[in-house]
């Protein structure tokens, strides 16, 4: 069985890069989950942090932060306005 020296692990593995790889594993544990509420000066804070970054689009994984709505896409999740123009009757609800 070969030992492996910590030398020898340097020469394969930059410092740098093991940094970077845990800063972003580290970011994605500590992310804010689905159904974890913040409050008012948590999301306010949030969003200012969001506004400092180079990119505040996406996580360091590729994964989307902030996702663009309409007006119309909004009235749609709450059931403002159907798609197809189908009523809440025709679809039995009522």
């Amino acid at each position: 069985m070969k030992c492996v020296t910590c030398s020898s692990l340097t020469k394969e593995v930059s410092i740098k890069k093991y940094r970077a790889e845990l800063a972003i594993m580290m970011s994605c544990k500590r992310s804010i989950k689905a159904n974890h509420t913040l409050d008012d000066y948590s999301a306010r804070d949030l969003i200012y942090q969001l506004s400092q970054c180079d990119n505040p689009y996406n996580c360091p994984h590729g994964r989307p932060v902030l996702v663009n709505f309409t007006k119309s896409d909004m009235e749609k999740m709450f059931r403002r306005i159907q798609e197809n123009h189908t009523s809440l009757r025709e679809l039995g609800k009522y």
